[in-house]
């Protein structure tokens, strides 16, 4: 439905950048979900990279755009430098090490940036097989994102206060 919603914002505004973005999203989202019935990538992909490049068109410092076609050049194109470059101009690098190292992982390699952890009983992030470790704050620094130390406290901090929530809620 969102889909629809976006190209009649796209008819009724031909020069509107934020809804041609919109327009890519749901395309790349119906890509990512063809199992579950969305549509192949291939045909939904290039729908989106089309769509956020005419939003870039109209305005190259949207930064819903540069994530918009930084999702396609890495879930489609495989370009993991052109992705990385589009969500630096988008100002989200947290966004593209977190993806990034999802690929990774499900690819079946070693995350470079440290973001994918799973906690444990007393709350204890526990980071998943990474690259380098003894690099991972560089890689961090390049893309202008604090050291993993300060991620995982960041963690360690949502977790507990999740638990706080949820010993309120059965209280």
């Amino acid at each position: 439905q969102a889909l629809g919603y976006f190209q009649q914002a796209v008819a009724a505004d031909p020069g509107y950048a934020p809804a041609y973005s919109g327009v890519a999203d749901c395309y790349s989202s119906l890509g990512a979900s063809s199992v579950v019935g969305g549509l192949p990538p291939r045909q939904a992909m290039p729908e989106a990279k089309a769509a956020a490049l005419k939003a870039l068109d109209i305005d190259d410092s949207l930064a819903e755009a540069h994530t918009s076609l930084a999702i396609v050049h890495l879930l489609y194109d495989w370009d993991l430098p052109a992705s990385e470059k589009e969500f630096k101009r988008a100002g989200r690098s947290q966004t593209y090490a977190i993806l990034y190292d999802e690929v990774q992982l499900e690819l079946g390699r070693r995350q470079r940036y440290g973001t994918q952890v799973i906690v444990d009983k007393a709350g204890e992030p526990f980071v998943l097989p990474l690259e380098d470790p003894d690099k991972v704050d560089s890689y961090l620094r390049e893309i202008g994102l604090p050291p993993l130390s300060d991620y995982l406290r960041d963690v360690s901090n949502a977790f507990y206060r999740m638990f706080l929530d949820q010993r309120m809620v059965y209280s």
